[in-house]
């Protein structure tokens, strides 16, 4: 058998939504281990939402499916989700909302990062620049996002979630 070792830690504006400003996972095994973080601060201008984001996540002896994509869990603009995989990742984005009518609204997301196999802490391979923007809505089963971007190596790609992912 294998045992896993390892905390969960979220925190949370109460004032605000349900999405946390912190969130981080560490696990460790017998056969591996793993660390991620994902950090935001929304700050509201009028009407405009800011919200600056970084991710960083590093992992030794991942098992293939454990192992990091590009923007974690909300993907990199222009990648298929899941593509540029690795034991280290690292992105820094900003994105900006703005409503339009209700819950419903437009963003507009710029980042930067790298995904890799080995090598420093930091991934130093090419770092990819990439935008998307699209229509946003914030329903009760969790945010709705239709949007298209691209990435610095040409890659395109349409963007959809809908509802909270686990």
């Amino acid at each position: 058998t294998v045992s896993t070792l390892g905390p969960t830690i979220n925190v949370r504006d109460q004032g605000g939504g349900d999405a946390p400003l912190v969130r981080a996972d560490f696990a460790y095994t017998p056969r591996y281990g793993a660390f991620n973080v994902d950090a935001t601060d929304p700050v509201k201008i009028g009407h405009l939402t800011l919200a600056p984001r970084l991710q960083y996540a590093i992992g030794t002896h991942l098992p293939l499916e454990l192992t990091y994509p590009l923007g974690l869990g909300e993907g990199f603009a222009g990648l298929r989700f899941d593509n540029d995989r690795g034991d280290r990742e690292a992105m820094a984005s900003v994105e900006s909302r703005y409503p339009i009518w209700g819950a419903v609204g437009v963003s507009l997301e710029v980042m930067t990062g790298d995904s890799r196999f080995g090598g420093s802490i930091i991934p130093d391979g090419r770092w990819l620049l990439g935008a998307r923007g699209g229509i946003v809505a914030d329903t009760p089963f969790g945010p709705v996002r239709f949007e298209y971007g691209g990435a610095s190596g040409g890659q395109r790609a349409l963007f959809i979630r809908l509802g909270y992912w686990f």
